[in-house]
């Protein structure tokens, strides 16, 4: 792909925003980018780089002049905004899990040091789930591995803006002695909800049922994969805490493993019992890497918590791969 500029759709959302913020790091000028949203974000100001740049709306013309569209939209937006970046011949990155098995699905997992690579002669790549890239990152310094179990509780903010504002309406309505008003299902406030298959999350970022998870790690660690997945959408407001249960190989100690973790991509080991730092959303609302820790070793058993940010760890990772893709 050529060097030019690069447009993000969905700029408002919570992916939207941490892609700009990464973006902006990496040193991409604003005259590089494009910022496009729906109708009722159009003409928003935003901050980037010491300057302002205006949102439009999202639509097939708006991508005149690009050369890699960043689709941070949930899947049936996104599958439009494909068809339009088709036809205007440019890059496109996919957020949204939607894309045919023939797109090539990109997670961090085994780059190491290296850095990101865009696939050859592919105008069209797709970002593995944020559930997905971080067991591939946790699994992929484990091989071989038999059995995984894991359990992943969701703020709220895996289900976009609008689970957020959700969330905090119902805590301030409960907090006040008052019954939330609830737009269908069940209130997320001081409650626990499983997610079912067929829901997905909005706002930037896929949230694939549990039945699309074990797909797409199996994609990425390049054969069959045993996982058992639970995932529950729980009342905080941003962050992912999952507990997992790992069958390794015999013979070594949990050092030997707390060391192989330790050298997979984005990974920070956490185990402070002094100051009482664990693994837990609280501490990673402004670090992109995975936290893993309270590790434990039983009968061949890998046990242990990990926390991340969604958003954060999947813009870091997206920025660089787009900064490889136009050749900034």
């Amino acid at each position: 792909m050529k060097r030019g500029r690069m447009a993000v759709l969905g700029a408002t959302g919570i992916l939207g925003k941490q892609l700009l913020e990464a973006l902006e790091a990496k040193g991409l000028p604003s005259e590089s980018l494009t910022l496009l949203a729906s109708e009722r974000s159009e003409g928003e100001e935003v901050s980037y780089g010491g300057d302002s740049l205006w949102i439009e709306r999202m639509g097939p013309t708006a991508l005149k002049g690009i050369d890699l569209a960043l689709l941070a939209l949930p899947r049936g937006v996104a599958a439009q905004a494909v068809l339009w970046a088709e036809q205007a011949g440019i890059g496109v990155m996919d957020f949204s899990g939607g894309s045919p098995p023939q797109i090539p699905l990109l997670s961090p997992h085994a780059l190491g040091k290296e850095g990101p690579q865009w696939p050859s002669g592919k105008p069209q790549v797709s970002l593995a789930s944020p559930l997905a890239q971080v067991l591939a990152c946790m699994l992929f310094p484990l091989k071989p591995f038999g059995r995984i179990e894991a359990t992943a509780l969701c703020g709220a903010a895996c289900l976009g803006q609008a689970g957020v504002r959700a969330l905090e309406k119902q805590t301030l309505a409960l907090l006040n002695g008052r019954e939330p008003e609830v737009e269908g299902g069940h209130r997320q406030a001081f409650n626990l909800l499983p997610a079912f298959e067929g829901e997905a999350g909005g706002g930037g970022f896929a949230h694939p049922a549990e039945a699309e998870v074990p797909m797409e790690l199996e994609r990425l660690l390049g054969g069959p994969v045993a996982l058992g997945l639970h995932v529950f959408f729980a009342p905080f407001f941003f962050g992912v805490s999952m507990s997992f249960s790992v069958a390794i190989e015999g013979g070594r100690g949990l050092e030997h493993w707390r060391e192989a973790l330790a050298s997979g991509y984005g990974i920070k080991i956490l185990e402070d019992k002094e100051h009482g730092l664990y693994p837990m959303p609280l501490l990673i609302s402004q670090d992109s890497s995975l936290l893993v820790g309270k590790l434990r070793l039983q009968d061949n058993i890998l046990r242990g918590v990990l926390a991340f940010e969604p958003a954060l760890w999947v813009a870091e990772f997206a920025a660089n791969l787009a900064m490889v893709g136009v050749g900034a």
